[in-house]
């Protein structure tokens, strides 16, 4: 089910992704871009999650299991999708918000193991976890952008094209330019869904047995929002009709996301993994490509945007 969904989400990013590609390429007016302008468009890209353990917990004392081990995040990396809604405003600055659905994945391993009072008996375990979490992401940046401005009028320009607003100010936006920026910002997300896959190993007085993998849904162990703050930049470039970007930022999750009260919960984990959620923040890197249109092209009668 969470795949036809995840499935079902990618189709409908597709669909709008050619319906904006349609009303660009129809609905040109204008040469010059506004000083003041917006930008609808689609993201796409790949994040790797550092995770931050707060606090730990576990079913049995220290000296029956491991303490928890988190594995290097830079193997396991999740993705995202999103639209992206941007306006640029006064001359270098612009506020951009991006709805998306975003996957984080990190690992975890720990092992168990039991010995009677000679010695001569044992029974060990090892357990692996490889945990994905889908969220519904709200990030709302701030931009700093260093834009070249053509002063005037551009030559070739037909002056009678601009918008007043472009006159008064003497610039617009230059096509053709390239656009570094750096960005702050804050970001709320609601959790969609929670999974985990658990490879595990015993061994019995020295004999081994074969490793199995079980996949589990674990959404009721966590809370249902996470939040915190992001910085980061990029570089975007101005085409006559379309604009494209790509960038990098790092998100600090600024709290618990694991829930006090269902921690243990999931009967399955506690009884058969000895599994137990720890506290956890996630800190989060990202990067991602854009593709974004400028408003300018979306025209209805004497109606245009501006």
């Amino acid at each position: 089910m969470y795949i036809q969904k995840l499935h079902i989400t990618k189709v409908r990013f597709f669909v709008l992704f050619f319906s904006l590609i349609t009303v660009a390429s129809f609905g040109q007016k204008e040469d010059a871009m506004r000083p003041t302008q917006w930008w609808l468009g689609l993201k796409a890209g790949i994040n790797s999650t550092q995770v931050n353990e707060m606090e730990s917990y576990s079913v049995f004392s220290e000296s029956i299991q491991q303490p928890v081990t988190y594995e290097n995040e830079s193997q396991k990396y999740g993705y995202h999708i999103g639209m992206v809604g941007t306006f640029d405003f006064l001359r270098y600055m612009s506020l951009s918000f991006q709805p998306t659905a975003k996957m984080y994945r990190f690992g975890y391993n720990y092992g168990l193991e039991w010995r009677d009072s000679t010695g001569t008996d044992s029974y060990t375990s090892n357990y692996e976890h490889d945990q994905s979490l889908t969220y519904i992401d709200f990030p709302l940046f701030f931009r700093f952008e260093y834009r070249r401005v053509q002063h005037g009028e551009k030559k070739g320009t037909n002056s009678r094209n601009l918008p007043k607003h472009a006159h008064s100010k003497g610039h617009h936006h230059n096509p053709g330019a390239i656009v570094p920026y750096v960005q702050v910002g804050l970001y709320y997300s609601t959790l969609i869904s929670a999974n985990k896959s658990i490879d595990y190993l015993t061994n019995d007085n020295g004999v081994e047995s074969s490793a199995r993998t079980e996949r589990i849904g674990i959404r009721d162990t966590y809370l249902n929002t996470n939040y915190g703050f992001m910085f980061g930049g990029g570089v975007a470039y101005d085409f006559k009709s379309m604009r494209v970007a790509v960038d990098a930022n790092y998100r600090i999750g600024s709290h618990n996301i694991t829930s006090h009260e269902r921690r243990y919960a999931h009967e399955q984990l506690v009884t058969e993994y000895y599994d137990v959620p720890n506290d956890l923040s996630l800190n989060n890197l990202e990067v991602q490509f854009y593709i974004l249109f400028p408003m300018k092209f979306i025209v209805s009668g004497n109606f245009t945007s501006f």
